[in-house]
């Protein structure tokens, strides 16, 4: 996985913070999955806006009904919103719904996972998946480690 940050540029509109993510995917060595994507985002407050994906999806977060706390307790977790994904730009066509919540999870004594989780709805509102973006972090906020981990189809991977 690799995550950079790219220049400022317009989304739904309005002028938008990006990063440039790209997830490889191997299995034995060979490589089963590619996903690449343009995330735009807000950083103080961080807030999530959308995403537009390499294969010409296009998603956009809506229903905004929280942000990712300053502070928070092992324990906590909170909604962020909803993310809709379309068949490409025009918004003609929903392909699912991502609904997106944050946790605080414990880890030791020193660490703790930071999370977002999101449930994946088809376009007829039916479950299709459940995934979560982990950042170990410490009590001086240093990211040390991540962890995803999603579920599709009954099967469950976690990837760190």
């Amino acid at each position: 996985m690799s995550v950079a940050p790219a220049s400022d540029a317009t989304f739904e509109g309005i002028i938008r913070k990006q990063a440039s993510q790209s997830l490889t995917i191997k299995k034995n060595n060979t490589t089963v999955g590619v996903s690449s994507y343009t995330q735009f985002f807000s950083a103080n407050p961080f807030i999530d806006y959308g995403a537009i994906f390499s294969d010409g999806t296009y998603g956009v977060m809506t229903l905004h009904s929280g942000n990712l706390p300053a502070t928070a307790m092992v324990g906590s977790s909170g909604p962020l919103g909803t993310l809709t994904l379309y068949s490409n730009a025009t918004k003609a066509s929903i392909v699912n719904t991502e609904q997106t919540t944050w946790s605080l999870e414990a880890d030791t004594a020193t660490t703790a996972w930071g999370c977002t989780n999101s449930v994946v709805r088809d376009a007829s509102n039916q479950v299709t998946g459940t995934g979560a973006g982990c950042f170990k972090i410490d009590t001086s906020s240093n990211v040390l480690a991540m962890r995803y981990t999603i579920a599709v189809a009954g099967k469950t991977l976690t990837f760190q």
